[in-house]
């Protein structure tokens, strides 16, 4: 599985997804959405597009936070076990710290 999957693949989850890139600046801002428009690319919902050599991490939130009304708390649902079922099929290196997926190793 190529990275550009690995994102398609992403992408189906209910995630929240963020970029780091070579810029020097802080983290970029979370999104909803990632996705690879064309191959060696890649943007979210709030940053993009750059070149996979630009990024030098994603981080993954892989909780889902459901809203069902003003009287119900909000429910979680942890999306982690398909996220690693994706990772496993690609040879990019991550970590899980606090909760957060960080993908790594994939830029050149």
């Amino acid at each position: 599985m190529e990275l550009e999957d690995l994102i398609f693949g992403l992408n189906k989850l209910p995630c929240r997804y963020r970029l780091h890139t070579l810029a020097p600046q802080a983290p970029n801002n979370w999104s909803d959405w990632i996705i690879c428009p064309v191959k060696g690319i890649i943007e979210t919902g709030c940053d993009g597009p750059f070149a996979f050599h630009q990024v030098t991490a994603i981080e993954i939130d892989p909780i889902e936070k459901k809203w069902t009304g003003k009287r119900v708390p909000e429910q979680e649902v942890d999306h982690s076990r398909e996220i690693i079922q994706l990772l496993q099929q690609t040879s990019v290196s991550y970590k899980k710290e606090k909760g957060m997926f960080c993908l790594e190793g994939f830029v050149g």
